[in-house]
């Protein structure tokens, strides 16, 4: 693996470093990972797309706009597009 240095894997809910490395042209889509963070201990599906990490917890603005466009199945497109469960 080259150029791994500073990519790590991030929790989307704690924001705990993982000891999980990947390189700046890695692509990977539905690995779930367990994060080892003291208090967080959540599970979530990682995505990787060309070297960066997609799959962060949207922002309350985000998720207010997914509720005003999709209604009631705004958490199934939020778990489709950001990886995380709300």
């Amino acid at each position: 693996m080259l150029n791994n240095q500073g990519n790590r894997v991030i929790c989307p809910y704690c924001g705990y470093r993982l000891p999980i490395s990947y390189s700046s042209n890695s692509n990977c889509k539905e690995i779930l990972v367990n994060c080892k963070g003291r208090s967080c201990k959540k599970s979530f599906n990682l995505i990787i797309k060309d070297g960066v990490q997609k799959n962060l917890v949207p922002d309350a603005d985000t998720i207010s706009a997914f509720q005003q466009v999709f209604g009631s199945e705004y958490k199934k497109h939020i778990l489709d597009i950001f990886g995380v469960s709300i």
